[in-house]
């Protein structure tokens, strides 16, 4: 299963990702993510980080299920949701 991550600033804008990378540690129980985005245009009051799981075709192994654009479909996991307040003297 492959996990991800969106950031929302408080106005609903998604940053867009720049590149990202993923391996399991030596033990091979955590998955180590980095993920590299485009800054906000100006600083938000708050970001929110909204996980998710791509969606897989189920006749296919490995096939990633495709929306109308051919984008990989996500499914958001809201219980993982975290919004975190942004401390800026610009606020």
């Amino acid at each position: 299963m492959a996990i991800g991550v969106d950031i929302f600033d408080d106005q609903g804008n998604k940053l867009k990702l720049i590149s990202g990378n993923g391996w399991n540690d030596p033990n091979g129980s955590d998955q180590i993510m980095d993920y590299r985005f485009h800054p906000f245009e100006s600083i938000p009051k708050t970001i929110t980080l909204k996980p998710y799981v791509q969606l897989y075709e189920d006749y296919q192994m490995g096939v990633h299920q495709l929306d109308e654009n051919g984008e990989s479909k996500i499914q958001y996991i809201p219980e993982l949701e975290v919004t975190l307040p942004i401390n800026s003297q610009n606020n």
